[in-house]
């Protein structure tokens, strides 16, 4: 081969090479700021629905929250997945004495977090709030009295890997307190709707699943005792996909 052609061959080859380059960090600098968008507006979906949410599950939060508002051996908190901060108002009103662990992968949520601590007067120096998924909790083994998960298991990437985590963090005796979306009884319209439906909703709704069977999932974790509840959160056709729930409590 000539020179020339040798030379012309190496230029070609660093130049696809650097145009390789160029495009993949291109890519993810696109993957990047769609992320970074998606997830202020996703926190601030969440932020407006939680009133509405709170209202269709405000017996079943208040009932099972009362697991650390009754508790004054309770002193550390876990809530995974607690985005815009749902679930203060049952617990962080009556109990501002605990150590609050809040974990979310979506960083947006915390301004909302922030806010809403403070409306209700929990002291800002017993909130920790860490970037983290359920599948990887940035705790210690046997740190925490009670694990928090509501709307959360629904959008984990893998529920066994989560649980597994909660029961590594939990003490002996801790608390699991969850409420969660499910699927529906097998060959009901609902939940052969859901099916259909699923694929598309994950993909808008940052990974949510609407027919995952959660219960089975929590009963087979291991934890010493578990107690779970069906219900359905509304009767409304426009929410019937959501509609079927489980609240429950399982101790380790």
């Amino acid at each position: 081969m000539q020179p020339w052609v040798d030379t012309c061959m190496r230029s070609v080859t660093v130049t696809m090479a650097l145009a390789t380059i160029l495009m993949h960090e291109g890519m993810q600098h696109l993957l990047l700021c769609r992320r970074v968008w998606y997830d202020k507006l996703y926190a601030k979906l969440i932020s407006r629905s939680t009133a509405r949410f709170n209202e269709l599950l405000n017996e079943r939060k208040q009932t099972l929250l009362s697991t650390i508002t009754d508790d004054s051996r309770v002193k550390d908190v876990l809530e995974i997945g607690i985005g815009s901060g749902a679930n203060l108002p049952y617990y962080a009103a009556t109990r501002k004495d605990i150590n609050l662990t809040a974990v979310d992968p979506n960083t947006q949520m915390l301004p909302y977090l922030t806010a809403a601590t403070a409306e209700q007067g929990f002291p800002a120096s017993q909130l920790t709030f860490a970037q983290g998924v359920a599948e990887a909790l940035p705790l210690d083994d046997e740190s925490q009295d009670v694990v928090i998960s509501t709307l959360v298991l629904c959008s984990v990437t893998d529920q066994r890997a989560a649980l597994s985590e909660v029961l590594r963090v939990l003490r002996p005796g801790g608390s699991f307190l969850f409420v969660e979306h499910v699927a529906a009884p097998m060959g009901s319209w609902t939940r052969t709707m859901q099916e259909v439906v699923n694929p598309a909703w994950r993909f808008v709704a940052d990974g949510c699943q609407v027919n995952r069977e959660t219960w089975s999932t929590v009963r087979a974790a291991g934890f010493r005792s578990c107690d779970i509840s069906h219900f359905k959160a509304s009767e409304s056709p426009l929410l019937s996909l959501l509609a079927p729930f489980i609240s429950g409590r399982a101790i380790k």
